[in-house]
């Protein structure tokens, strides 16, 4: 007998092995392989990427630089066109130079040549500035290429050509040399001192360009140390440089606040590494999750499957039991009063078990179903509504929310549960204070209308729009909107509500207009419509 059990049992347990097997390679080709050749494939282009990413991050720098040189080129190009203007207004030209160097402090001296490069007129800040001999070479190599800039101004744009010129004192100048304005062609140009240049005037744009996220700096080409900086950095940091058109002898340098291009890629190539990993271990973690529920599930349905096997067959048992005593006792068999009271025992006995059993299924059923008790009685909805009001008496009150409470004289008594009527009272109750926006109201009252007794819950919120309406009571539901999804919740009280009242074969209604409210309606048939018709000692939902 043993060896036939075991025999018996063996294919079950085989059976049991090949679909775990199965579960396992379906779940290692639709998970497993997936995210295997997902990283490979993200491993392999990770460089790439980030090859790219730097580069965007490098051009996206340099267009920051290219900016602060287009800046610089319009300042002084703007004083160029003023001192032009001024004399194609055949303004004095004294009184022109004067101003240009009065009016701009990186300005050290404003003059004007002739076509050959002769100066004519020039005005200096300061008696110890360069001499006019070093001048007149600057003027003279800009006069050389004087055809150029005649074609340039022909075509509409005013060329400045800049030279480098050393002061007794050794400071670097600058002097920027276009075609004046007026009549016959004459040259006219600057000496700039480039430092004071960019603390004066390019300070102020260098410090909006570059926020809170960038750091840009000026520096002498050859130089130790920073001209000017927006914040402090290591000159050695700073790896994108361009030189400034106006200035060829400085350099602007820009670098990302707290870290570099190199290091801002080599990050986001660790973090997408660790993304990466995080993923699959996460999928790896989900595959392995869903095989154990899988396994789970399949373990609860086998024992389900057995459990339902070793009630039919305690049952035969009780039932065979029953019917062979209580035969015996129709055929008159027990003949002996001590054996038919044995049998009535037996009868009575088995009849226990039996109904023991019967309760087990029952039991069963209710727990896989998730099935929940009502015990109705006679309930007065008035005493519901002054119970659930004195308890959110506080919270109203401190929400400043202006409530209500309106409980309609002679109401009959309903069939209910009264802690499930509660609760779907607070349910309401609570949606009303969550999405009352700035209505601050809150009504609830009692009523009869026609053969129904009816519990509303009325505010002054948000409203509901009509194409949400007919989702509101489904699980989990909760409609699209600002309030409605900064507002705590979890989209389940209106699905119990809809449950309680189904189980009370009642209904629960609503009207909404967006913006000015809603008003959702317990609707409960009057008993006193038909005596008996809703008297249940105990309803499942």
């Amino acid at each position: 007998m043993i060896r036939l059990q075991r025999e018996r049992h063996a294919p079950r347990a085989f059976g049991r092995r090949n679909t775990k097997r199965s579960v396992l390679l379906v779940l290692g080709l639709l998970i497993l392989l997936p995210v295997l050749i997902f990283s490979a494939y993200e491993l392999a282009t990770l460089n790439a990427a980030e090859r790219i990413l730097a580069s965007t991050y490098t051009r996206q720098l340099e267009g920051v630089l290219s900016s602060v040189n287009q800046y610089s080129w319009d300042v002084v190009s703007g004083w160029a066109a003023s001192l032009s203007g001024g004399l194609a207004s055949r303004e004095p030209e004294d009184s022109l130079l004067h101003a240009s160097v009065e009016r701009h402090d990186a300005v050290d001296a404003a003059f004007l040549a002739d076509t050959a490069g002769h100066i004519e007129r020039v005005f200096w800040r300061h008696q110890n500035d360069p001499s006019p001999g070093r001048l007149d070479l600057a003027a003279r190599e800009a006069a050389a290429g004087r055809k150029r800039l005649i074609k340039l101004r022909a075509a509409g744009y005013t060329r400045l050509d800049p030279f480098v010129l050393d002061s007794a004192g050794g400071d670097m100048r600058v002097a920027l040399v276009f075609l004046a304005g007026g009549p016959g062609i004459r040259l006219a140009g600057f000496v700039l001192e480039p430092d004071r240049f960019v603390r004066t005037t390019l300070a102020p744009r260098l410090l909006e360009t570059a926020g809170t996220e960038f750091v840009i700096a000026v520096m002498r080409r050859g130089v130790p140390g920073t001209t000017f900086a927006t914040d402090s950095v290591q000159e050695a940091s700073i790896t994108q440089r361009r030189t400034l058109w106006v200035f060829p002898g400085l350099e602007a340098g820009i670098r990302f606040r707290g870290t570099s291009v190199e290091e801002l890629a080599a990050s986001r190539s660790r973090r997408t590494l660790a993304m990466i990993v995080a993923l699959d271990l996460v999928l790896l973690a989900g595959a392995w999750a869903t095989y154990r529920n899988l396994r789970r599930e399949m373990e609860f349905t086998r024992l389900k499957s057995d459990f339902v096997s070793s009630i039919s067959h305690e049952l035969r048992t009780p039932l065979a039991l029953i019917r062979m005593y209580a035969e015996m006792l129709e055929m008159g068999r027990a003949k002996d009063e001590s054996k038919r009271q044995e049998y009535y025992a037996t009868i009575v006995a088995e009849s226990a078990r039996l109904t023991r059993l019967v309760n087990n299924i029952l039991n069963f059923s209710r727990l896989e179903a998730g099935r929940m008790p009502y015990r109705f009685a006679p309930l007065d909805l008035n005493t519901v509504v002054e119970d659930v009001a004195r308890v959110w008496e506080p919270h109203i009150r401190a929400e400043g929310i202006q409530m209500q409470v309106g409980c309609a004289a002679g109401l009959p008594a309903v069939e209910a549960d009264l802690e499930a009527v509660t609760e779907a009272v607070v349910n309401l109750v609570d949606n009303a204070i969550k999405y009352g926006g700035e209505g601050k109201f809150l009504r609830v009252a009692t009523a009869v209308d026609g053969g129904n007794v009816v519990l509303s819950v009325e505010d002054h919120g948000i409203g509901i729009t009509a194409q949400h309406l007919p989702n509101i009571f489904d699980m989990f539901y909760r409609a699209s909107g600002g309030l409605v999804q900064t507002a705590r919740g979890s989209g389940v009280g209106l699905a119990i509500v809809k449950h309680i009242m189904g189980a009370h074969r009642g209904e629960i209604t609503v009207r909404s207009v967006p913006g000015a409210g809603s008003t959702f309606a317990l609707v409960f048939p009057d008993p006193c419509a038909d005596p008996g018709k809703n008297r249940q000692p105990e309803a499942r939902a």
